[in-house]
């Protein structure tokens, strides 16, 4: 994982991510704009969360093909948090989400009524502004006002994910509760492409695969995260038809493509960790 501020994020540097998070950023720059639209149209992963420094008028302009919703005002539900001496969890009245929809593929592995999400406390968030009814949008999380708590809407070959709150305790208790991180793990699996379905897919880094070649397929290809590709041919398999590949060294997703004797076809992915 690296960690820049958005003034030393260039268009170039996003070659070789798989999954991008935008967190309170004041506003993207017109160059970042674009280039995120290609990053996530060629199937790149971004998180959006909110915060204070959010220019909510910028942001729609700019980035109206990849907010899942128009961000509206903030909402302040109650004090924030953390304004009396030796504080941990607050207990004053706030908003709550409401319960969870477990047949999202995000929220399947979470227990039956949610507990350690629904327990969370939003002292303020951003109102999102009504959006078409599309298949390719859908919300994953609500507060119990009715309003979108996480919306995801698919780009292209991509995904981009929105938090309507901060990831942080400046406007909810929800990072230090129990279902934070498995949300966190569960909505990056997610925009880089890998499922509870993927499982065997996940790799650690460094560990070996073994790619088999099931058809006619003439050649494997694996797309590596630094967009290198490595290539096998048939005449270098195995008596069992398989090849081993071991260069798994970076992280990220890498791709592989059985290419038959006239086209191409993707057999998905395998992330690394």
């Amino acid at each position: 994982m690296t960690i820049k501020l958005a003034d030393d994020v260039s268009p170039e540097s996003l070659k070789g991510t798989t999954l991008v998070a935008l967190l309170n950023l004041a506003q993207p720059s017109p160059a970042m704009a674009l280039a995120l639209a290609r990053f996530v149209s060629a199937g790149g992963g971004l998180f959006i969360s909110v915060g204070d420094r959010v220019d909510a008028t910028v942001w729609n302009e700019r980035m109206a093909k990849l907010l899942p919703q128009p961000l509206g005002l903030p909402r302040t539900a109650s004090a924030l948090p953390g304004q009396h001496a030796g504080e941990i969890v607050d207990d004053r009245p706030a908003e709550r989400l409401a319960p969870i929809d477990r047949s999202h593929p995000l929220l399947a592995s979470f227990p039956e009524h949610g507990e350690g999400l629904v327990s969370a406390r939003f002292f303020k968030y951003v109102l999102l502004d009504p959006a078409p009814e599309s298949p390719d949008r859908s919300v994953i999380l609500r507060y119990e006002s009715g309003a979108p708590a996480l919306v995801e809407k698919q780009v292209g070959k991509g995904r981009v994910m929105l938090l309507s709150t901060t990831v942080d305790r400046e406007w909810t208790d929800l990072p230090i509760r129990t279902g934070f991180l498995p949300l966190v793990r569960e909505a990056a699996r997610r925009l880089v492409g890998v499922t509870g379905d993927d499982e065997a897919a996940s790799l650690r880094a460094g560990e070996a695969r073994i790619l088999a070649f099931t058809g006619d397929e003439q050649r494997l290809e694996v797309s590596r995260p630094d967009g290198s590709v490595w290539v096998a041919r048939r005449e270098q398999a195995s008596a069992a038809r398989s090849v081993l590949y071991g260069e798994t060294d970076r992280l990220g997703t890498y791709h592989v493509r059985a290419v038959g004797p006239t086209a191409p076809w993707w057999r998905g992915p395998s992330k690394t960790s």
